[in-house]
């Protein structure tokens, strides 16, 4: 019978595999990936095909694995061809592992790791990041452009010209700083090069909902109080965005802040609500909490309030959110809130499976605390 599986393609074509990018750059942080990114040199669209990838785009050399949907990358290189994101014309032919990386942003991310793999082996026995992370040899790394120096010393360092063709790398880099903390330095040279990116006008000509994508990204890093210097030392003040004077986002669970708290605690209430790409029920939740904590109310609220907001009980939708806080704005100015909201974040655990929902039936465990407190 039949099967892709048994093709024999070693004639054909010579490829050889590697985990290219983050996942490289975070195994030497000592941070194992959640997933993988791969990228193959010495094979052809065609090839990918005929083991059974799908591709992407039509136009585009980045195919899923037919079981696990990892994404398999041709190396390619790319060129500027018009303006926009889309504006690349990309070639894969002969294309070396080495001119792969030159295309990436910074150091850091521009490392490899040779797999001792086939593309048939990957197909017929996928490789997932734990048996990666657990297979790990150092001696495999490839780094043509020393970012496992860049990470020793934590600099953030550009690889080459190429980093200017997406102007959004430069929102990147400060994600990154907000991401990995204050020992880290942005080179003198990235930010010569991101003044460069301001001066010709490409930052300020980005579509504002990649800009919003890549903040909205960026605040709820652990280290969010880093953006406002960042974005000064990368000519991103350009932008126009409003930051809070104090940023102080309280850390309680390792996946940071939610969204519409993030927002809340990063941006001045004023820009929060004239800003296009801030979704509008995170608005109405800002909005909400600015309205609770500028109002004459009792010391117990604001506790309550700033609590609730730090302490994540706030981890479902918007909706949900503002509810509680309607609850909170209503009750009766007595320490039955207070006694409430201690019992309530002391809920650690629910009756539910690990996952997305774990979170959700939190959450409701600790509102029904607070609304059971409040009817006895």
């Amino acid at each position: 019978t039949f099967s892709f599986l048994n093709l024999h393609l070693e004639p054909k074509m010579t490829a050889q595999v590697y985990v290219v990018g983050g996942s490289v750059r975070d195994m030497l942080l000592g941070q194992p990936p959640r997933d993988l990114d791969f990228c193959v040199t010495g094979a052809t669209p065609a090839d990918m095909l005929q083991l059974g990838f799908v591709q992407v785009g039509a136009d585009f050399p980045v195919f899923l694995h037919p079981r696990t949907h990892d994404e398999f990358a041709l190396a390619r290189t790319e060129r500027k061809v018009a303006s926009g994101y889309g504006g690349f014309s990309t070639n894969t032919a002969g294309v070396t592992l080495q001119e792969d990386l030159m295309r990436r942003d910074l150091t850091i991310n521009a490392m490899a790791y040779r797999l001792d793999r086939s593309l048939q082996q990957l197909v017929a026995d996928p490789l997932s990041a734990e048996q990666w992370a657990s297979e790990f040899d150092v001696q495999q790394v490839i780094d043509p452009f020393a970012g496992k120096a860049d990470l020793a010393d934590r600099i953030f360092r550009h690889v080459g010209p190429a980093f200017a063709e997406d102007p959004l790398r430069v929102l990147r880099v400060a994600r990154f700083q907000a991401r990995l903390g204050p020992n880290w330095q942005i080179a003198p040279e990235l930010q010569a090069q991101a003044a460069q990116l301001h001066a010709a006008g490409e930052l300020a000509a980005l579509v504002p909902e990649r800009i919003g994508k890549e903040v909205l990204r960026a605040v709820q890093e652990p280290h969010a109080c880093l953006l406002p210097k960042a974005f000064q030392q990368l000519s991103l003040d350009a932008l126009g965005i409003k930051w809070q004077s104090d940023i102080s986002i309280k850390q309680t669970q390792p996946t940071g802040p939610s969204l519409h708290e993030a927002v809340w605690a990063c941006f001045q209430p004023s820009w929060i609500q004239s800003c296009s790409w801030i979704p509008a029920d995170t608005k109405r939740f800002a909005a909400k909490v600015d309205r609770m904590l500028s109002s004459q109310l009792d010391t117990s609220v604001h506790t309550l309030v700033v609590e609730l907001t730090q302490m994540r009980l706030f981890n479902m939708t918007a909706a949900v959110d503002v509810a509680v806080l309607d609850f909170v704005e209503i009750l009766d100015p007595a320490n039955i809130r207070l006694r409430a909201w201690n019992k309530a974040k002391h809920i650690k655990t629910v009756d539910c499976p690990p996952g997305p929902a774990y979170a959700q039936a939190l959450t409701q465990a600790r509102v029904a605390a607070i609304l059971a407190a409040d009817s006895a």
